[in-house]
C-alpha cells in the first residue's frame, strides 16, 4: 500500500492489543473499530495515539440508547479529550447499522461539527 503512495487503515474487530505493536511495524497508518465494550476509545488513544491515527469515538451502542443530549456530551468530551493527542476521524465504534436511530446518528455529527467550530444543524 505504501509503495503506491495509499495510507494503510486497518479495520479489526476485537481485543487486539497482544498484536498491535506488530501492526503497528507492519506500516498501519489508522485503525478503525473501536468498541467500549473492548476498551474505551481513551485507551486507544493513550495506547497507540501517538503512533497511529485512530477512526470512531463513539461506541455504536450509545448512538442507539443514549439520547441527543447524552450523544452530544459524550461527543465533546471525546473530542476535548483526543484533541492535540492523536490524529483521529470521529465518527462510531463500528458500522453505522440499520437500528442506529438517525437522531442519535445525526447528534453525534453535530456535536463533532459544533466541537470544530462549525455550524451545528445538517437538516
Amino acid at each position: 500500500m505504501h509503495q503506491a503512495d495509499k495510507p494503510f487503515l486497518l479495520h479489526c474487530c476485537g481485543k487486539i492489543f497482544p498484536v498491535m505493536d506488530d501492526l503497528i511495524a507492519a506500516g498501519i497508518n489508522a485503525k478503525h473499530s473501536n468498541e467500549d465494550q473492548i476498551a474505551p476509545f481513551s485507551q486507544w488513544v493513550d495506547r497507540y495515539g501517538s503512533r497511529i491515527a485512530l477512526f470512531g469515538g463513539i461506541d455504536t451502542d450509545h448512538l442507539c440508547r443514549y439520547s441527543e443530549q447524552e450523544i452530544r456530551a459524550l461527543v465533546k468530551e471525546t473530542c476535548a479529550y483526543c484533541a492535540g493527542k492523536c490524529g483521529f476521524a470521529f465518527g462510531s465504534g463500528n458500522s453505522i447499522t440499520d437500528y442506529v436511530p438517525p437522531a442519535g446518528y445525526l447528534a453525534m455529527i453535530e456535536a463533532v461539527r459544533e466541537f470544530r467550530g462549525e455550524s451545528g444543524k445538517i437538516l
